[in-house]
């Protein structure tokens, strides 16, 4: 969840790093014109709509929804493709190659 913090008395810190974000999303900050007020009880005008526009980032890693052949399949050719679906789009860090490490077995006839 979110949390407003005054560091001090004229300044507002409106800190969002506790908010769970699937995706990067733009947000517009609303401040109602009875929101805020001073010591002498005069209010903020407030900040309307398109005034004042962040964008947040994902926070939420993908996650491996499934995945052909099945975990620990026996007898799979070496022509196999390995598909795997994730819960978002991802990209491997180089685009041209993702590593295959061997878990055991005898890989002595490869290169």
């Amino acid at each position: 969840s979110s949390t407003i913090r005054m560091s001090n008395s004229s300044n507002l810190q409106l800190d969002v790093s506790g908010i769970s974000n699937d995706k990067t999303r733009e947000c517009e900050l609303v401040l109602p014109n009875d929101l805020l007020r001073d010591f002498d009880c005069v209010f903020f005008e407030g900040v309307g709509l398109g005034a004042l526009t962040v964008i947040v980032g994902d926070t939420v890693d993908p996650l491996l929804d499934g995945f052909h052949p099945a975990n620990s399949m026996v007898g799979i050719t070496i022509q196999t493709t390995i598909s795997m679906n994730f819960s978002e789009p991802v990209f491997p860090r180089n685009r041209s190659f993702v590593p295959l490490t061997a878990l055991g077995g005898d890989w002595s006839g490869g290169r």
